[in-house]
Formats: C-alpha cells, sequence, structure tokens
C-alpha cells in the first residue's frame, strides 16, 4: 500500500497535459495487448482527444496524483462518469487509483448532487473498478468494435 503521507492529489493543470498523454500511452501498451488485439490497441491510443482534457481541467474535474514532484496518475469525471483513469505501470497497486478514485468521487457527489457514477471501463480495469465498488452492468462495443465494461457505482 502507498505511503499517503507523500501522495498528493490535486486539480490538474493545463501545462501538465503532456504528462497525462505520456502515462495513459505507457499503461495501454503495458496493460491493453493481452485483451485487445494489436488493432484495438492502436486504435486506443489513437481515439484522443485533448479537447475533453482541457475541458476537465477547465471544470476543475481532472486530478492528477503526485508523488515527490512528479505524476503518477489521473483521474476525473465528465458528465456522469469516470473519465480519463491512468497510473503509470510502475506504481499500479500502491492504492494509486483506489485514492483518486475516492477524491473525484467525491467531488463529483458535491458538484452534482448525484449518487450515481458511472464508467466506461476497459477490460483489463474491470477487477480494480470491482475492488472499488463498482457494480458491472454490461460488456458494450466501441465505435471499432473493440470492448469495454460498463459499470456503475452507487456513492452513499
Amino acid at each position: 500500500m502507498q505511503d499517503m503521507n507523500t501522495l498528493l492529489i490535486r486539480p490538474c493543470q493545463l501545462d501538465e497535459i503532456p504528462q497525462i498523454l505520456e502515462i495513459r500511452q505507457r499503461i495501454f501498451l503495458h496493460f491493453a495487448p493481452a485483451v485487445y488485439s494489436s488493432k484495438e490497441v492502436e486504435n486506443l491510443l489513437e481515439d484522443f482527444k485533448t479537447s475533453e482534457l482541457e475541458e476537465m481541467i477547465e471544470n476543475k474535474s481532472l486530478f492528477v496524483a503526485e508523488e515527490n514532484h512528479k505524476i503518477v496518475g489521473c483521474g476525473g469525471w465528465l458528465g456522469e462518469a469516470v473519465r480519463h483513469m491512468y497510473v503509470s505501470p510502475e506504481e499500479t497497486k500502491k492504492g494509486i487509483g483506489s485514492a483518486l478514485l475516492r477524491v473525484l468521487e467525491e467531488d463529483f457527489k458535491n458538484r452534482t448532487n448525484s449518487s450515481i457514477i458511472k464508467a466506461g471501463v476497459i477490460l483489463y480495469a474491470r477487477p480494480f473498478y470491482e475492488r472499488n465498488g463498482y457494480e458491472f452492468l454490461q460488456i458494450d462495443t466501441n465505435w471499432d468494435g473493440s470492448k469495454f465494461n460498463r459499470m456503475q457505482k452507487k456513492l452513499l
């Protein structure tokens, strides 16, 4: 478990987008090939709009996890769903993703007054979300034919 005294979770800044994109690419290249075809992995990496990150940063709904002044993960929400949850591959299984989820869920609940948050979850991340209280709803299909998990969590 991560020593949470050294982990800082704070709103993301615009100039940190390149670091977010680098973590996103590394996490997808590390985990996605085990459950997606090479074409699907390529599509995952290309199917991205920086404008969505910019919107979330402007709304203060995208958070970064920082350890020793280095960004090791991010996560946020847009609309009614968790978006852009990434933790550096070498930093997984340390509680960073769970800490990010707790912060973004609390922020979502406080700012939307909604008691249910949704998530479209890449196939390999389903166990992580289940450990964090998310309920599996169904497997769905992206525009490119790749599969993902539709999940949600009732916030208390």
